[in-house]
């Protein structure tokens, strides 16, 4: 799995949860502001990923219009800023980990105040991370893809 290259941010990682094959669950709290929640415009997958170096961008560049359209229906209002990310090479390439289970996050959607929320994936979508799997390894970015081909983000929050 690669990293897409157009990405919406959602809000701040809290905790991460999943299972892998062998049934071992994984559970990763970070400290706010330290891991963003990003979605693809196509709402099929997420990205955990430790803040990357961003700079500002004037406007919404055409080719991202469907992210436009994604933070739209997320937070109820027109986007204010758009940034192009640099991503770490470790994070150019996601191996398959197992599934994730729960993903608590912090957003400002709606009301623009910072809320948590809880997920708990139903569907239990595939998690990828930017490590090879392995007892010593330590990943700092995850991937959420939806498998059933269906949405993982909605007007509602994230779903699945």
């Amino acid at each position: 799995m690669k990293v897409a290259s157009h990405l919406v941010f959602l809000g701040w990682c809290r905790l991460f949860t999943m299972e892998d094959d062998a049934g071992t669950v994984i559970r990763g709290e970070t400290a706010v502001g330290k891991v963003g929640v990003f979605a693809t415009p196509n709402k099929r997958a997420l990205y955990l990923l430790q803040l990357p170096t961003a700079r500002t961008v004037d406007k919404d560049p055409r080719s991202s219009s469907q992210a436009a359209k994604l933070f739209r229906t997320w937070s109820q209002r027109e986007p204010e800023e758009w940034f192009r990310f640099v991503l770490p090479d470790s994070s150019s390439t996601l191996w398959k980990w197992g599934y994730a289970s729960e993903l608590v996050y912090r957003s400002d959607k709606w009301n623009r105040e910072p809320t948590d929320y809880i997920h708990r994936f139903d569907r239990a979508p595939v998690a990828y991370a930017d490590r090879k799997p392995g007892p010593k390894a330590r990943p700092k970015n995850w991937g959420i893809l939806a498998t059933d081909g269906r949405p993982l983000v909605s007007a509602r929050g994230i779903i699945g």
